[in-house]
């Protein structure tokens, strides 16, 4: 009888705040993922009806320059140039194989990150990449997280939950000239009331279909938009100060205060799958 099992690839399903990942590991030679078929595998994989089900796929690779790299496609088959909740989700696989990981640098398209879990391994902390660029409009933000944000504060709170007003802004903006080229995330958030600093917000990526239930770029460039426009602000985004970001998903925290923004969150081992490609 023929052996089928050749048919059946090996990959992991993680989750990030509610950011649901794929990943392939590559480095120890065991599976073959050619590049030519990555953007196919990513479409294949990440559709919830047909699939497992995922926002993208990352291929774990060798690196010269780094403990590791990351080959990483949205849910379209686009690439992707830097995701927070990913990281974490790395960080998250590496314990779970390792039963112990220390701090571990990744190379991604846009640059050198470094991910760690803290002393519970249940949340864990990417250093992420510096913000490359702020710009103040008043329609809305332009911050480069890592990958490019249009970033909206919204006045009322309940707007966050209007999807079809949302939704409307987020065509709008992305069909801007200025974004043909290279795509744009829609972030909205807004102001939680209180002593702490504290905002929601709500991310429409490029690559995955509709609102995601987290976005690690863009609790980064919400908080940089937050942090610039707040009247206590004396150093733009490069405040000290630790803002809380509440997602769908759950809850994560920006610290702006050092050159490079840290993200710190949860995130999850789910699973091994054997699927047949």
């Amino acid at each position: 009888m023929m052996n089928r099992t050749k048919k059946y690839k090996t990959f992991h399903k993680l989750t990030g705040a509610g950011n649901c990942f794929i990943l392939a590991e590559l480095r120890d030679g065991r599976m073959r993922a050619p590049k030519s078929q990555r953007r196919q595998w990513a479409r294949e994989l990440c559709n919830v009806y047909t699939s497992i089900g995922a926002d993208g796929l990352l291929f774990l690779e060798k690196s010269r320059l780094a403990d590791l790299k990351w080959d990483f496609y949205n849910a379209d088959g686009s690439s992707a140039e830097m995701c927070g909740n990913a990281a974490r989700c790395v960080a998250a696989y590496l314990l779970q194989r390792n039963n112990k990981v220390t701090p571990t640098t990744v190379l991604t398209r846009s640059g050198i990150i470094e991910v760690a879990p803290l002393s519970h391994g249940q949340e864990f902390r990417v250093t992420m990449p510096m913000i490359r660029k702020i710009e103040t409009d008043h329609d809305f933000d332009f911050i480069d997280s890592g990958v490019p944000h249009a970033v909206v504060r919204l006045q009322k709170p309940k707007l966050l939950a209007a999807f079809d007003f949302l939704s409307g802004r987020v065509e709008t903006i992305r069909a801007l000239s200025r974004f043909k080229k290279r795509g744009v995330n829609v972030t909205f958030y807004t102001a939680v009331p209180g002593p702490r600093r504290h905002i929601r917000s709500l991310t429409f990526e490029r690559g995955v279909p509709g609102f995601t239930q987290a976005c690690g770029t863009g609790a980064v460039a919400a908080a940089a938009s937050f942090a610039a426009h707040s009247p206590k602000a004396t150093g733009g985004h490069a405040r000290a100060d630790r803002i809380q970001v509440d997602v769908p998903g759950g809850r994560l925290h920006v610290d702006l205060g050092g050159e490079r923004p840290i993200l710190t969150g949860p995130a999850r081992y789910v699973a091994e799958l054997h699927v047949s490609l």
